[in-house]
């Protein structure tokens, strides 16, 4: 039992007959008659099937069948958890529970309980979501850019494309609009972007007027060129307080540019937006060994 959290279910199973010898519901409505011994793995996946949310179905049923639970009992795993979301009896919204399952070392069998987390889990959550995205433009910030990115190349035979922006005389908007203009600014060039990257882009706010986007599966210039035309004309066309902004952009591809440094793919690309700045700005420039190293 969790300490503060009031149970819903709490059930005993028989791990090597594959049966429920006891349960005892609280708030939560099972479809269960006392004094008769149900078959655990069809209770499950019925359980699992009419009420647990679409994401979270796999997982708890991965974790909990039958014989995932013999497996754990087996290499003395004392304890299995996990959270998920289910539509409670008569509410229309989904909430979070927890199911816990403890597996006394020879006992043969295993007592459960599944707890309504729901308050704890949101608040969880939004703590995860403050602490790795940008407050502003609701991006992810440049820690939690760096290990999503980091997380998807270190996996054999990805590539993808590093492009690294920087708004262009953003500094003008804060000096003559002042600094509300300038939020107004970043923020709609963050939906900008997240309107027009393809599917699966990782997008952040890198920091001041900076934004970095990664793109999965692209490493060919043909390849990107049409997104980075379609984002730096909608910049243009938008209206920032009477003021024109733009973009410049620096790319580099992974594994071509940085085939055994991985953590340094970003310096490449901002070796490209130094060269898109000094050719006039409003423009995107590719990496190229010519340019040599940061």
């Amino acid at each position: 039992m969790v300490a503060g959290l009031v149970y819903t279910v709490i059930f005993e199973v028989d791990i090597k007959n594959n049966q429920i010898l006891f349960f005892h519901t609280g708030s939560l409505s099972v479809n269960l008659k006392a004094g008769i011994l149900y078959d655990y793995e069809k209770f499950l996946e019925q359980f699992i099937l009419d009420n647990v949310y679409e994401e979270e179905k796999i997982d708890l049923y991965e974790k909990f069948n039958i014989e995932a639970l013999r497996s754990a009992s087996l290499n003395k795993r004392e304890n299995i958890t996990c959270d998920f979301r289910l539509r409670p009896e008569g509410n229309r919204e989904y909430r979070w529970f927890t199911m816990s399952l403890m597996l006394p070392h020879g006992a043969g069998g295993a007592v459960g309980a599944i707890l309504d987390i729901h308050d704890k889990k949101i608040y969880e959550l939004e703590m995860q979501h403050q602490a790795s995205h940008d407050a502003m433009t609701n991006l992810l910030n440049r820690p939690a850019f760096e290990r999503a990115v980091f997380s998807y190349i270190m996996q054999d035979g990805r590539v993808g494309a590093y492009c690294l922006m920087d708004v262009d005389n953003f500094k003008l908007v804060n000096d003559t609009r002042g600094h509300a203009y300038g939020d107004i600014a970043l923020m709609k060039i963050a939906k900008i972007l997240t309107e027009l990257a393809p599917e699966g882009t990782i997008t952040a706010r890198y920091g001041g007027d900076e934004f970095c986007m990664f793109l999965p599966g692209i490493d060919r210039e043909e390849q990107l060129e049409p997104v980075l035309k379609n984002i730096l004309e909608h910049v243009k066309k938008e209206e920032f307080g009477g003021l024109q902004l733009s973009l410049s952009v620096g790319v580099a591809f992974y594994p071509r540019h940085c085939p055994e440094e991985k953590h340094s793919i970003g310096k490449y690309a901002d070796v490209a937006l130094y060269k898109a700045k000094e050719s006039g700005k409003d423009s995107y420039c590719f990496y190229s060994e010519e340019m040599g190293e940061f």
